[in-house]
């Protein structure tokens, strides 16, 4: 049996974190029962040479049931001119063992690393929240 403790976790993340991409693409990254702190990453393509920004969202639950996802934020990653289409970005996220979930943007092709910036605007989990 997973449990929250008292003012923290038990060493096990509670619930599944998944992630929404730019163009509403669904995947779980990190399951319920994962030891923490616990890290992955999902990468996704520019389509179109010139992006400005990767968008996407985090969220508790699987990407399997989506009626179930509680939002934990928003992050937009301002990206730099010039980038051509079907560049590669890696979004790196990380659940600390109090359950602060933070995210980065790596491309290493250009060795970008870039810090997103979390909108924790309407979030719903439980649980995890956006760290700042």
């Amino acid at each position: 049996m997973i449990r929250c403790a008292r003012g923290g976790f038990d060493g096990v993340l509670g619930w599944a974190v998944t992630i929404a991409g730019p163009r509403g693409e669904r995947q779980t990254l990190l399951r319920r029962g994962a030891q923490l702190p616990a890290r992955a990453r999902a990468v996704f393509a520019t389509q179109r040479a010139g992006e400005r920004a990767l968008s996407f969202r985090l969220y508790e639950g699987e990407a399997e049931s989506p009626e179930g996802l509680r939002l934990i934020g928003s992050w937009r990653a301002d990206l730099p001119p010039g980038l051509p289409a079907n560049t590669w970005l890696a979004v790196h996220v990380e659940v600390a063992a109090d359950g602060a979930v933070r995210a980065s943007v790596r491309e290493n092709l250009r060795r970008l690393d870039l810090r997103p910036e979390c909108d924790p605007s309407g979030a719903e989990a439980s649980g995890l929240r956006a760290a700042s």
